[in-house]
């Protein structure tokens, strides 16, 4: 995966930032399939997560949440802002979860997202394969080398 010198993330404590870029992300989705989704569901979990705002030519444009079990790194959340999609900040994010993941020698990086999620193309450009599916959630994981 090549670097994208335009973009890096930074640990932060901002879950203000988080819990907005998540909720412009998923609006559509919890409308779709009805879930109640409130931002103190960021700040809930925030200290039980490696958070990390991302940034695409010094502009904060997302954010990426980690959590940790014996057997994977979970991407909790990965949410880029609209205008910086497809510009490779998706892909450095996805980077740092999987070296995350190979630094604590976990053998799998793993995530879930909405079946109607275009953002499961990314994943899947990335080597992730599906290994379940809940009613409107797929769960994706790629086996860490």
């Amino acid at each position: 995966m090549n670097a994208n010198t335009d973009v890096y993330l930074r640990e932060t404590d901002d879950s203000s930032f988080a819990a907005r870029v998540i909720s412009e992300s998923m609006a559509e989705y919890f409308n779709k399939y009805e879930m109640e989704w409130t931002p103190e569901r960021v700040s809930k979990y925030w200290g039980d997560h490696e958070n990390y705002d991302i940034f695409y030519r010094d502009e904060k444009v997302g954010v990426l949440r980690l959590a940790f079990d014996e057997e994977a790194c979970i991407v909790r959340d990965l949410h880029v802002l609209p205008a910086y999609r497809n510009l490779g900040v998706g892909s450095q994010a996805l980077q740092r979860a999987f070296t995350a993941a190979w630094v604590r020698e976990l053998p799998t990086l793993r995530l879930r997202t909405f079946v109607c999620n275009p953002s499961k193309n990314l994943y899947r450009r990335h080597g992730f394969s599906l290994i379940d599916r809940k009613d409107h959630l797929i769960v994706l994981e790629k086996k860490v080398d």
